[in-house]
């Protein structure tokens, strides 16, 4: 309600209760037209869904419609969707294995991982000739020198299980064989620098950039 709206019901209700006194009977229908205004704003409050009695509940209890799930192998960043609105999922992929999955939140691509996925994360620290374990889910790896090698664990068995890999050292090491994306493939663990690898369950492959 406009001020005066509400300027002109309580002049109304005084002139009714005669007395030229805002009283709690004054400013009850003022309050109630002012209670009720959202509902005279956003429609007719008896086409609220069955059950809900006023609209906030309506509002709270909708129920998102037509969000989509897209499909690529890009990061949706830097090559989209065709057409997307916001709200909608997409599932990044690498020859048929999900390795990201992001949402839309109206400016970019946010990836999106679960309250028990980080729950679950394992980091350790790594230094000299490291194997890494299937519950190592991140590996800080150190080194005072170069020269050492990371052994990734079982292909077969980790397949689909993303590991994180981080040289903190000075020091380029090596780690197992790796396919990358594009094409070739390297044994090649760069000094400061991040590896995220996934398993086939033939190759791994390098996910990042």
């Amino acid at each position: 309600m406009t001020r005066a709206e509400v300027l002109t019901l309580i002049n109304t209700q005084i002139v009714t209760n005669g007395n030229n006194e805002i009283t709690a009977e004054v400013l009850n229908p003022v309050l109630s037209a002012i209670v009720n205004q959202i509902n005279d704003l956003v429609g007719n409050a008896s086409n609220l869904p069955i059950g809900e009695t006023n609209v906030i509940d309506a509002l709270n209890n909708i129920t998102p419609q037509n969000i989509q799930i897209h499909t690529g192998t890009a990061n949706p960043n830097d090559t989209p969707p065709s057409s997307f609105n916001v709200g909608d999922f997409y599932s990044q992929t690498s020859y048929s294995v999900i390795i990201a999955f992001w949402q839309f939140n109206g400016i970019k691509w946010v990836e999106v991982l679960s309250r028990e996925e980080q729950k679950q994360r394992n980091i350790v620290e790594g230094v000299g000739n490291y194997n890494v374990l299937p519950t190592d889910d991140c590996v800080i790896y150190k080194a005072i020198w170069g020269g050492f090698t990371i052994t990734m664990p079982d292909i077969v068995l980790n397949r689909e299980k993303i590991f994180t890999l981080v040289n903190r050292s000075n020091y380029n090491q090596t780690i197992t064989l790796y396919n990358l994306l594009s094409s070739g493939s390297s044994t090649e663990f760069a000094a400061n620098s991040v590896l995220k690898l996934i398993s086939d369950g033939f190759n791994w492959y390098k996910i990042n950039n």
